[in-house]
């Protein structure tokens, strides 16, 4: 849910007519996390567990350099065409598929999760969908009373990239593999985050700036 209210705001910053970016961003979105749940195929417990892993950390790749790559597609935009319609084209699709991709890779989540929890104890997969109501309500609540207003839009995302790696941490530790490797990636990912949180108004400036000189 923050996602598809960040990249909404993050859109709608960019081309303006707020209520037509959020309505196509929601449209987008859901059509990704519904492709995503359909494509999701039921196996053995590790594969759906290496499976959420994949999942989370794509959602953190995606979620993380949304901001960039909506700018970079606007500025780049420029350099295609100096038709308006045709650069609004540009965008519209380029971010759209990272909206898609994003909701895509969303929906994986909640049926991997509810597998998992339907095998471990039968009925239990009510309570991962009651979970994810109710964080999709917390989101709803917090983005626009709290995150936007006070954190900001780039922190908002790498708050979300954040949850994504706790996840898929958490997931990677409880399937009981070890790999040095993946450790170290996983380091190197916490320390991108941390360090995108702790200067996000600088990035936020950065990209503000670049998409000022374009206007």
């Amino acid at each position: 849910m923050i996602y598809e209210l960040a990249l909404a705001q993050l859109l709608g910053g960019i081309l303006g007519n707020a209520l037509a970016r959020f309505a196509t961003t929601l449209g987008v979105y859901v059509t990704g996390l519904g492709l995503g749940s359909v494509l999701f195929q039921q196996s053995d417990e590790l594969r759906e567990t290496r499976a959420f892993v994949y999942a989370e950390v794509g959602l953190f790749i995606v979620g993380f350099l949304s901001p960039f790559l909506f700018t970079a597609t606007y500025v780049g935009a420029f350099s295609i065409s100096n038709d308006e319609v045709i650069r609004n084209s540009v965008i519209l699709i380029a971010t759209h598929l990272i909206i898609f991709a994003t909701g895509f890779l969303s929906g994986f989540e909640l049926p991997v999760l509810s597998a998992i929890a339907e095998r471990r104890q039968d009925g239990s997969s009510s309570s991962v969908l009651v979970a994810d109501y109710a964080g999709m309500f917390l989101g709803s609540v917090l983005f626009p009373l709290f995150l936007f207003p006070v954190l900001g839009l780039i922190s908002a995302f790498w708050l979300a990239t954040l949850f994504n790696l706790v996840a898929a941490i958490c997931a990677y530790v409880l399937s009981g593999r070890r790999s040095f490797v993946i450790a170290a990636v996983f380091l190197i990912f916490v320390i991108l985050n941390l360090l995108g949180l702790i200067f996000s108004a600088n990035v936020q400036t950065w990209l503000g700036q670049l998409y000022v000189a374009r206007v």
